[in-house]
């Protein structure tokens, strides 16, 4: 019977110890998952900030995957450039199609330093739209 009722205290015991445990790292997760939400509200108004700035300013963002050479354009280049980003993908060729022809090589040149020397650039060249206006 003793040794019953002493099993029956480490149980409890045990049950108590994994339990408070259990609890800290509810309490733990919920506090991570209240910091990650606001992290994300956060960013989320980081991003709409951010554009509304291009789309005030008239300026857009394009960005090169050079792994699988793919190209990423705001919803304010889709604008600038004169394409309707529902019905349109951009893609190397045509990024470089839209360069008016007197600056292409230029572009090409200092994108291809930028590529090669892993660094940024900022260059401004000339466009023309498929409507033929010239920006």
């Amino acid at each position: 019977m003793l040794i019953a009722t002493i099993l029956f205290f480490a149980c409890i015991l045990i049950l108590s110890y994994w339990q408070a445990k259990n609890l800290k790292t509810i309490t733990r997760l919920k506090h991570e998952l209240g910091a990650s939400k606001d992290n994300n509200q956060s960013l989320s108004e980081e991003v709409r900030l951010y554009t509304l700035a291009q789309s005030i300013s008239h300026l857009g963002i394009w960005e090169i995957a050079v792994v699988n050479n793919t190209i990423k354009w705001s919803d304010e280049l889709y604008d600038i450039y004169g394409f309707k980003s529902i019905d349109f993908l951009p893609d190397a060729s045509v990024n470089e199609q839209v360069i008016a022809p007197e600056h292409r090589e230029k572009v090409l040149s200092v994108l291809g330093e930028a590529i090669a020397n892993k660094t940024s650039f900022a260059i401004e060249y000339q466009i023309i739209q498929p409507t033929g206006v010239r920006k």
